[in-house]
Formats: structure tokens, sequence, C-alpha cells
């Protein structure tokens, strides 16, 4: 039930990025050929997707098993939260835990990207 509440919500909150992306895969079967981003981006999440359903399946059981249990969940959950710390660390051009100039979340508009390079430049306003 929350899965189905989860992908509801997905293509509710991203409707005109799937719009592009199956008009992407649609333009990029028909022309035989990558010309633009959403092109890529829609072969890109197709074969992505196929090693991910085929390890889902040969690995179902032994992550049904292990996972089941709260401890080997906790520790997986906590290595995955440290994964995605250092990778946005480094995504954001820092070297470790302060370094790097802070960007603004990709859900905001230009004005705030303008808004926070105009702190970060010393005048205050």
């Amino acid at each position: 039930m929350i899965g189905l509440h989860l992908a509801t919500a997905l293509v509710v909150s991203f409707w005109r990025d799937w719009i592009r992306v199956i008009r992407g895969l649609s333009t990029s079967v028909t022309q035989w050929r990558i010309q633009t981003v959403d092109q890529r981006l829609a072969r890109l999440i197709i074969m992505a997707t196929i090693p991910v359903g085929v390890a889902g399946i040969a690995l179902d059981k032994p992550f049904r098993t292990t996972l089941g249990r709260p401890v080997p969940t906790a520790i997986f959950l906590a290595l995955n939260g440290i994964v995605l710390l250092i990778t946005e660390q480094l995504r954001r051009g820092g070297t470790g835990w302060g370094g790097g100039v802070q960007e603004p979340p990709p859900w905001r508009g230009r004005s705030s990207g303008l808004r926070t390079s105009c702190r970060t430049s010393g005048s205050r306003g």
C-alpha cells in the first residue's frame, strides 16, 4: 500500500519529467539514434533497470531472509546513509565534512541561487 502511494506521489510531483522521458524514449526508438538529453536519459533508465531487475530476481530469497531481521537492516540503512552523505559532499565539490561551496537544492528556482551567490560574494542583502 505504501508503494502505491509513493508511486502516485512520484507521478503527480514529476509528471512533466515523466512526459519528457516518455517522449524522449519514443523519439529515440523511432529515430534509432540519441540526439537530446531526454532521449539519453530514457535509454539510461532502461539500461539501469535491467541489471537491477536481474539482481532482484536472483537475490530475492537471500535479501528477504537477511534484511527481514532488524540488526542487518539497521546496519544496511546506516551504511547507506553514510554513502549518501559522502557522495553528496563529493558532488558539491567538498573534500570533507565542511568544504566546498553550498549549492541550493535542485527543487529551488533560479532566484534562490542568485541570493546564494550574492551572499557568498560578500554583499549583504
